[in-house]
């Protein structure tokens, strides 16, 4: 199961690569929003670049739901791994946002408070697998068979 979640994730995450290309140059028009104080501007680009990310996301979802059995065997000849990209096709959007959102924040130099918030998301989300995975567990795999 880890290696077909680990085959998932690049297919995920490859699309990602022009989101990420747009964030990167967003760290140094914020940082100059922020010294000119130029809060007007800097909140029509957040507008823009949400409502952009947002729209991405949605075609890339659509893109992975729509195709997902020729995704998955072109890239790897292999239909095992098409119900984990149904299932964390919906997750586009969060990851996509977040790199928006964090090249923002580092533009506007608060890397330090990105930094804590990712710190208790990790710790969070440890907390919560270890007590759910447990008890979910025997549901996940009862629906596998059952499917």
């Amino acid at each position: 199961m880890d290696s077909l979640i680990g085959m998932t994730m690049p297919i995920i995450m490859f699309p990602c690569i022009i989101i990420t290309s747009c964030a990167n140059l967003l760290i140094p028009e914020f940082a100059r929003y922020n010294i000119k104080k130029d809060f007007t501007r800097m909140n029509q680009v957040i507008s823009f670049i949400f409502k952009f990310t947002t729209f991405f996301s949605i075609c890339i979802i659509g893109i992975f739901l729509t195709f997902t059995e020729e995704i998955c065997f072109l890239i790897y000849h292999n239909l095992e791994i098409v119900e984990f990209l149904v299932i964390l096709a919906p997750l586009i959007i969060l990851i996509y946002l977040d790199k928006i959102i964090d090249a923002m924040l580092r533009g506007l130099d608060k890397q330090v408070g990105v930094m804590f918030c990712n710190i208790f998301d990790l710790f969070l989300t440890i907390i919560l697998i270890y007590t759910l995975v447990p008890v979910y567990r025997n549901i996940w795999i009862f629906s596998n068979y059952c499917y």
